[in-house]
């Protein structure tokens, strides 16, 4: 094919990974500048996601640190342990995703592939894990003696890896699909033949026609869904919000309903519950139990429904400006999604008695011991520590 000459435009010629808008009544729109979603990515990105990252990361690795001590972790113990897991690696590859949001990435596509699909791991496994918490509340309260008698044959490191293995077996097409590429619209540059009746034509510019322009802009490359054709381009433009959606909303939100709603029963009814205290304790535990599920619904909810009406509104002809508006929002719901990593630590660790207390042993314990001037009550001091 001659690079400089023309092509008549037709469905099959245009690449799949762009949703290109159909041209109407003879003329072709192009691809939307959305104006108004690239200048929210530039504050978003440098500013509010470097927060959530040094705060999640702070909070994640504190969170780390008492779990990773415990002798002989309850199953509670090991899901908080690979919910942070799964938030620190969250918090890690952000960064990489704003950079390269902002067209400044500079590595290679293996790169690329592993932001995005390790992106994808951690937020299954997290959503797949804040269920797997909630299951495991609703058997400590509702079942207590059942769980106390099967707590010893729990697998729980067989529990964690399934949900890792199910987290990665979801996100393949993101390692396979996603690559680091030059968009097919930066290299195309459309005419109107009006001579010929008014066809649209697409001219290819030749290699010595973009040196001798002194308008040309090269664009930078992206990281993004690339794929052989537009069939295949459908399907798994359809099948990974669904997925999202499906796994990483709908399915945590009806398992926490259900767990946390029947232990808030359980707890009204007050059958666990005996002695001094137990009123107020009733009430703290069923606050805690309310805020943990309006938390999650509050982060995930916007983001979840934005990408459904992105989703059902991909494959049609759309305003620019509406579409700029779209892609706004799916940037500003996201980022109020990204907020529940730094918020677990504070609901499920350090809103705990019992892992507050865990978390002071490790640093007094860590803490350097003073030495002080008399030796024997610096002996009386380390057998007291100790």
């Amino acid at each position: 094919m001659d690079l400089g000459g023309t092509l008549n435009l037709t469905l099959d010629s245009l690449d799949p990974e762009y949703d290109y808008l159909d041209y109407y009544n003879g003329s072709f729109e192009g691809p939307c500048e959305t104006v108004q979603n690239r200048s929210l990515a530039l504050m978003l990105g440098p500013y509010v996601h470097s927060v959530i990252c040094v705060l999640g990361l702070i909070g994640n690795c504190l969170m780390l640190l008492p779990l990773c001590c415990a002798p002989k972790p309850s199953i509670t113990q090991v899901l908080l342990l690979h919910l942070a897991l799964a938030d620190l690696v969250i918090v890690l590859v952000l960064p990489g995703l704003v950079v390269m949001d902002l067209g400044a990435w500079s590595d290679g596509g293996a790169g690329c592939k592993v932001l995005r699909g390790g992106y994808s791991v951690s937020l299954y496994s997290a959503a797949l894990l804040l269920a797997a918490v909630s299951a495991d509340r609703y058997a400590a309260v509702v079942h207590a003696r059942r769980r106390l008698r099967a707590r010893s044959q729990m697998p729980r490191l067989l529990l964690c890896a399934f949900v890792w293995f199910f987290a990665i077996l979801l996100s393949l097409p993101n390692f396979i699909f996603y690559e680091r590429y030059l968009p097919q619209h930066h290299m195309w540059m459309g005419h109107q033949d009006l001579e010929s009746g008014g066809g649209f034509n697409l001219t290819m510019p030749t290699p010595s026609s973009l040196r001798d322009s002194s308008s040309y802009d090269p664009a930078p490359l992206v990281c993004a869904l690339r794929f052989p054709n537009s069939e295949m381009a459908r399907l798994v433009k359809i099948m990974l919000p669904v997925m999202q959606i499906a796994v990483g909303f709908v399915i945590p939100l009806l398992v926490m309903c259900f767990c946390y709603g029947s232990i808030v029963v359980t707890l009204l009814r007050g059958r666990h519950l005996s002695g001094k205290g137990r009123g107020f304790r009733r009430e703290r535990a069923v606050r805690l139990v309310l805020l943990v599920a309006l938390v999650f619904v509050l982060c995930h909810a916007p983001f979840n429904v934005v990408l459904l009406w992105h989703t059902l509104l991909q494959f049609q002809t759309r305003d620019c400006e509406f579409v700029d508006r779209l892609e706004m929002a799916l940037a500003l719901t996201q980022t109020m999604a990204l907020l529940h990593c730094v918020l677990n630590p504070l609901l499920y660790g350090f809103n705990s008695a019992p892992f507050r207390t865990r978390f002071y042993s490790v640093l007094h314990k860590l803490r350097p011991q003073r030495r002080l001037s008399s030796t024997s009550h610096s002996e009386r001091s380390t057998h007291y520590t100790l």
